[in-house]
């Protein structure tokens, strides 16, 4: 074993190298010796890394050991095979001249190692190259398996566009939602990455869901808008990103942004009040209606709609002849899975009303702008009717269909079956078959009279 000359490398007491990788023997254990791998630390005490059983492995582990406690040299080893190969030894005598540190081992089967010590950034920095490059032969080269394995890498999903997302999912529900609500959904998800600065999903974070939660709330308190107003935009934003969670090949940080879609916290409902306007009441507001306005309030009470029952309506749910009007509900669903029909029979006044609205579009309710008319313009236009007919206490659109349901139950003579009450409200009807309901529309016939009744006398 020959060594060149000491050139600033830390020594123990012995005179070796500090971190070095070195060799101890074993005793004899019957024919065979062990030798086992260690490196001395700056105090000169040793660190084991294996036999030379498994070298490989012992070196793996030695050279993490020094990228852990932070050493400014490693030991490579470059096996010389032929032992007349000059050009192999020339290059380690230039490493003498450098003054490296340079060990020669001699093995018994022939073969030459030099080991010399170099800079740890240097290798590192060749070991990135060849892991780039060719990561089977980094493993080998190494000792580190698992490079080895870098190549069956994917590389990672790129972040999707907010626009992707959006235009996704306005593509798949064209024919599934109204003309309405599609044009709603691209004005809410533009708005949201408007709010937000977002472009894709790794732009967003934790500030911007609560920067466009803020933004919305905010408006509703500014414009005195309803809780309703908020709790649609907050709905439509988590419904197209869950669209986008089972349709999209997402990544895994990609998803686990889509996951902040739970701050957005829709206010809560209101608690129900439900309250009954009186007979005067109604006679007030219906004074001071417009065509329009009171074909609106007129359709609710006899049918006990809703708002939003009456933004949905379409002409050709009517049935002028008959003086019916078959409206399924929607969010419900009946024993067979499907939306539970709602049935009513139209007063005269109802229906004379409803012929003097223009029939410019399929909705029968539509807006100045031509368009079907929004719930909260509704809400809007029945305060400001409740206003003019100086009705003082607080009621609300909605209070029609509590009026009409109330009265429908209150009735005695005739008593209402409850069944009918129950269809009317567009609820489930124990022991009636939803396919007779809808052949039949005249089985609330008695419930519709009984509101009529109610709030117009007897005819």
């Amino acid at each position: 074993m020959a060594k060149g000359p000491a050139a600033n490398f830390a020594r123990d007491r012995h005179g070796h190298v500090v971190n070095g990788l070195r060799v101890q023997k074993s005793r004899t254990n019957g024919e065979r010796s062990v030798e086992r791998f260690y490196a001395l630390d700056a105090k000169g005490r040793r660190k084991y890394f294996g036999s030379s059983d498994d070298r490989t492995n012992a070196i793996r582990k030695f050279r993490r050991w020094l990228a852990q406690t932070g050493r400014e040299t490693i030991t490579i080893g470059q096996p010389i095979k032929d032992l007349d190969d000059l050009k192999g030894f020339e290059d380690v005598f230039a490493r003498f001249s450098e003054g490296d540190e340079v060990t020669f081992t001699v093995h018994p089967d022939g073969t030459v190692t030099d080991e010399s010590d170099v800079a740890a950034d240097g290798f590192w920095e060749k070991v990135a190259e060849q892991v780039r490059t060719n990561p089977k032969l980094a493993a080998q080269k190494t000792g580190i398996e698992e490079f080895g394995y870098l190549d069956r890498l994917k590389p990672p999903v790129p972040s999707v566009t907010l626009a992707a997302i959006g235009q996704l999912y306005l593509d798949d529900k064209r024919s599934s939602i109204t003309p309405a609500e599609w044009r709603n959904s691209k004005t809410w998800w533009d708005e949201f990455a408007q709010i937000t600065g977002a472009t894709r999903i790794a732009d967003l974070d934790r500030e911007g869901f609560r920067k466009y939660r803020n933004k919305i709330l905010s408006e509703v308190q500014e414009r005195r808008l309803s809780n309703t107003w908020a709790r649609s935009r907050f709905g439509k934003i988590k419904t197209i990103i869950n669209h986008a969670r089972s349709e999209m090949d997402l990544g895994k940080d990609d998803r686990a942004m889509l996951e902040l879609r739970s701050l957005l916290k829709p206010p809560s409902k209101p608690k129900p009040n439900p309250r009954d306007l009186t007979p005067t009441e109604l006679r007030k507001i219906l004074a001071k209606a417009g065509d329009w306005a009171k074909a609106l309030i007129l359709v609710a009470l006899n049918c006990a709609y809703s708002p939003i029952d009456c933004q949905r309506l379409r002409w050709s749910a009517i049935d002028h002849e008959r003086g019916t009007i078959r409206f399924d509900r929607e969010k419900a669903t009946g024993r067979a899975g499907r939306p539970l029909p709602r049935v009513a029979v139209l007063w005269p006044r109802t229906l004379k009303a409803l012929r003097k609205l223009p029939r410019r579009h399929d909705h029968v309710f539509l807006s100045t702008v031509g368009r079907p008319v929004h719930i909260e313009t509704i809400r809007r236009h029945w305060i400001s009717l409740c206003e003019r007919a100086g009705i003082e206490r607080p009621l609300t659109f909605a209070n029609l269909r509590d009026s009409a349901l109330t009265a429908a139950a209150a009735s005695a003579d005739p008593a209402v079956p409850v069944q009918q009450y129950h269809v009317l409200a567009g609820h489930a009807a124990k022991g009636v078959d939803d396919n007779y309901i809808s052949r039949h529309p005249h089985f609330v016939e008695t419930a519709c009279r009984a509101i009529e009744r109610t709030y117009f006398g007897h005819r």
